[in-house]
């Protein structure tokens, strides 16, 4: 029979998650095979701002961003908004802080639960004419900010 002080001795087998002094600190994001497609246009920052997303005959749907691209925003609200939908989004800009409006397209929408109605959801947003301005101050936030894929 083997006694408690036999199984400390041998050390278990490892997980993939060990904290070695090598991997501290460093992603586990899986990365794409070379021979897949690129799933992003653009390069993406975290970003976290308060954002208000106003939909032509709903009326307004708070929310905050969690990341920011030249191509648009990843937000989380608990309003409904459907996909393809022409909205206009109030948010403040990356680098000075000033709110701007700017029109755009969803372009795709997803909730943690889909029978829940009041569930948080998950939206991309695509800005569709951002102005010079926005588009400086994204690009320039991105390429300091930016998590590699």
């Amino acid at each position: 029979m083997k006694s408690f002080l036999d199984s400390l001795s041998k050390p278990e087998p490892t997980s993939v998650l060990e904290a070695t002094p090598d991997k501290r600190g460093t992603s586990l994001r899986p990365t794409l095979p070379s021979d897949s497609t690129e799933l992003r246009k653009h390069p993406r920052a975290p970003y976290r701002t308060p954002v208000r997303v106003e939909v032509a005959g709903i009326g307004a749907v708070d929310g905050r961003s969690e990341d920011i691209s030249p191509g648009g925003l990843f937000i989380i609200t608990r309003g409904h908004i459907d996909d393809r939908a022409q909205v206009s989004i109030r948010f403040a800009l990356p680098i000075d802080g000033r709110v701007v409006s700017e029109t755009a397209v969803v372009k795709w929408s997803r909730a943690a639960s889909e029978g829940d109605i009041g569930s948080v959801r998950a939206i991309g947003i695509e800005l569709s004419s951002p102005s010079a301005e926005t588009m400086k101050q994204i690009a320039r936030y991105v390429q300091f900010m930016a998590v590699e894929r």
